[in-house]
C-alpha cells in the first residue's frame, strides 16, 4: 500500500471512529431504556429526601446522559446544604450525594424554634427531625462558631449543655444547674483543656457550679455550696 492510499485509509479510520462517538450518545437517548426513572438521595439526614428531589428540576423524560452541572448547582441552593455531587447508575438512576449543614443549636425566631448551624445560619429545618438535643442560643455566629467546636471537642458534654447565654462580652454555657463562663473565641484547645479540669473534678468528688475559663491557661472553679 502506498502512502498516499495509507494516509486515506488512515483518515478513514479516524472518520469512522469520530461518526461512532457523536452516534453512541444519539442512540442512547432514544432509547427508553435509559430515561430517568429514579433520583436516589445520599446523605440526607435532616432534609427530607421527597423535599429534595423536585427542587433538583430535572426535565421530564430527560435521559440519563443529561448535563449534571445544573442538576449539582440547583441542590446547593438549597438551604442547609453544604457539598453535592451527581453520579450516574445505568440504566436510569441518577445518584446525588449530599453533605448537610451541622446543626449546633436552637434559635428563636419570631417566637418559632428554628435550626442554627455552625456558620450561624438559620435553616428552615423542622426540629423534629433533629435525632438528638440541641442546646438553645442567641441568633450569633460567635455562639454558633463556639459551639461547633465544643461540639468536635467534647460531644459528651456538648449533648448536656441546656442553653449558651451571651451576656457582654462573655459566653455562659449552662448544664444540668452548673455554668462555664468563656470567651466566644475559645479554641477547640481551650475546650480540651476545660473536659480535664471537668474531669479531675469528678474524680476527686468535687462539687462545682460554675467554671471561669475565660483565661486560657487558668481556670477558676467555684465549688458548689455545701
Amino acid at each position: 500500500m502506498t502512502p498516499r492510499r495509507l494516509g486515506i485509509w488512515a483518515l478513514a479510520v479516524v472518520g469512522l471512529s469520530a461518526g461512532l462517538v457523536i452516534a453512541v450518545p444519539a442512540l442512547v437517548s432514544r432509547l427508553a431504556f435509559f430515561r430517568i426513572r429514579m433520583v436516589e438521595i445520599v446523605g440526607a439526614t435532616y432534609l427530607d429526601p421527597l423535599d429534595i428531589v423536585p427542587r433538583l428540576a430535572v426535565p421530564e423524560g430527560a435521559d440519563i446522559l443529561l448535563d449534571l452541572g445544573p442538576i449539582r448547582d440547583a441542590a446547593l441552593e438549597i438551604p442547609g446544604i453544604r457539598e453535592a455531587e451527581v453520579s450516574r447508575r445505568w440504566p436510569g438512576t441518577l445518584v446525588v450525594t449530599i453533605r448537610e449543614a451541622v446543626p449546633v443549636a436552637l434559635v428563636s425566631v419570631e417566637g418559632d424554634l428554628m435550626v442554627m448551624d455552625v456558620s450561624g445560619e438559620v435553616l428552615p429545618w423542622s426540629p423534629a427531625r433533629i435525632d438528638h438535643s440541641l442546646p438553645l442560643a442567641p441568633n450569633d455566629s460567635a455562639v454558633a462558631g463556639l459551639l461547633g467546636r465544643l461540639r468536635s471537642a467534647d460531644p459528651q458534654w456538648y449533648a448536656t449543655v441546656d442553653r449558651a447565654v451571651r451576656r457582654g462580652p462573655d459566653l455562659w454555657l449552662e448544664a444540668g444547674g452548673r455554668s462555664v463562663r468563656l470567651m466566644p473565641t475559645a479554641s477547640e484547645g481551650v475546650l480540651r483543656n476545660l473536659e480535664l479540669v471537668r474531669q479531675w473534678l469528678a474524680d476527686s468528688a468535687i462539687a462545682w457550679r460554675e467554671i471561669d475559663a475565660r483565661v486560657p491557661t487558668r481556670f477558676f472553679v467555684l465549688k458548689a455550696a455545701s
